[in-house]
């Protein structure tokens, strides 16, 4: 339960089944402390190019929204690399009649629920305010997924357009097939192609140095030109600029741009959901900045001579760590992700340090794509040649014997040619005293990160 103190901020419960397709199909419930009314609900649809991205990532925003008196729900979907379009728009849609079915269960008011998405989350929100399929499951298919107000951060509404700039290979792996020949299916998975008069509110979001340009980019011209078809279609619409602002800011609390945008999000869910937050909260940085970890890890690091074995050529070193917020009951979580488009495989090394105050275990929790090696203290611990996996930091994939002192984790992935690849890294302390009936649990000390 996230807290400040000795207050807590919400309550969560997480991985709650929202359908049959195991991990991707789980969501996070936040929900406000000492709810007796109905609230109205948001909810959290995370980017990743339909290939990749957790719902925990959104954590920091549903854990403040429900501070603010919001039903939160942060989810998984599937990915397309489990089926093309509509696939993700499918479990997106379940998971909202599944939230409506259980409103009860949430005090939730079932006719006030918004979405929020960046990227592909953004894609798939803005197509839950425009359209809805039907639902295979009889048990859901009297529930609507339709939704009261959208937020779209940096989201390619228009998947025609995306196939002019860099991105085009991961739309065509959404879709399943390229372009010429098939621009109905591209029309068909585009929010753009169902914009009408009636749709709800949506707030549109989107930074100046996002063109395009790079792979897993959004032109923020896409944006511009949606506000535009909207307000012709007499849709209540907003659009935000967000100047020096780029793709993927959206899961990162330490950028101002997050922060600036959820702020504008806030605004936008309280008008649209006919909501009050409660008086006298301070801006959320404040309250959160107890759970945001500043870490940072040495750059440029020589390859230890325990790893010579991974090295390979064409060997390359990491920029660094990303600051990240803690989530749940992790001691810190790591997140680095590289866009590379080098025609040839490459190895990739990268290394984080940490302190340990007492002997203890770790379990190292982390996804990946591409094939990766893992070691701590020079020893392998993990080890995946294929590196066949959505990226999901759910999974305990190893165990270490930690002793008091430093201690270091280094992954060496391998580029799978020219398409992204990024590593999602957490670590956890797993022999935990819980402690007897009527007695406090042992407070225990936590590894640091060596800076």
């Amino acid at each position: 339960m996230p807290n400040i103190g000795n207050k807590p901020l919400c309550r969560v419960k997480t991985n709650i089944s929202y359908g049959s397709h195991g991990q991707r199909n789980l969501l996070d419930a936040y929900l406000p402390m000492g709810a007796k009314s109905l609230r109205p609900g948001i909810v959290f649809i995370h980017g990743g190019g339909w290939m990749g991205g957790d719902k925990a990532s959104l954590g920091w925003m549903a854990e403040d929204a429900a501070r603010r008196g919001f039903c939160a729900f942060s989810i998984n979907y599937r990915f397309s690399t489990h089926g093309p379009y509509p696939v993700p728009f499918l479990d997106v849609q379940r998971a909202v009649r599944w939230i409506r079915a259980h409103a009860g269960r949430f005090r939730l008011d079932p006719a006030r629920i918004g979405a929020w998405g960046d990227s592909a989350g953004g894609h798939l929100a803005s197509l839950l305010a425009l359209t809805e399929l039907t639902e295979s499951d009889p048990k859901l298919a009297k529930y609507s997924s339709r939704i009261r107000c959208a937020c779209d951060v940096y989201g390619p509404v228009d998947l025609v357009d995306m196939m002019n700039n860099e991105s085009a290979p991961i739309v065509q792996q959404l879709i399943g097939r390229p372009l010429q020949g098939s621009e109905a299916l591209y029309r068909y998975g585009s929010p753009t192609h169902y914009v009408h008069a009636g749709a709800p509110p949506f707030l549109l979001i989107h930074g100046t140095l996002d063109d395009g340009r790079r792979r897993g980019s959004v032109p923020w011209t896409l944006s511009r030109n949606f506000y535009r078809q909207l307000k012709n279609a007499g849709v209540k619409a907003r659009l935000e600029i967000l100047k020096g602002a780029d793709h993927g800011f959206g899961g990162r609390p330490e950028i101002i741009h997050a922060r600036k945008a959820w702020d504008l999000a806030v605004r936008f869910f309280e008008q649209t959901l006919d909501h009050k937050s409660p008086a006298n909260l301070g801006p959320m940085m404040k309250h959160y900045a107890s759970m945001v970890d500043r870490m940072q890890a040495s750059r440029l690091l020589p390859p230890p001579a325990r790893i010579q074995q991974a090295r390979c050529p064409n060997w390359k070193e990491n920029l660094g760590w990303r600051q990240a917020p803690f989530l749940n009951n992790f001691f810190f979580s790591l997140h680095e992700e590289i866009m590379k488009t080098a025609p040839a495989e490459k190895l990739v090394y990268f290394r984080c340090r940490f302190n340990c105050p007492e002997p203890m275990k770790v379990a190292l929790m982390f996804g990946y794509d591409g094939p990766v090696k893992v070691f701590c203290d020079g020893k392998e611990v993990f080890c995946d040649p294929k590196g066949i996996n959505p990226i999901r930091i759910d999974e305990a994939r190893a165990v270490c014997e930690c002793g008091k002192g430093r201690h270091e984790i280094v992954f060496a992935l391998m580029t799978n040619k020219g398409l992204a690849w990024g590593v999602c890294l957490r670590i956890q302390r797993v022999d935990i005293t819980q402690g007897r009936a009527g007695r406090k649990a042992k407070r225990l000390a936590v590894p640091k990160l060596v800076v």
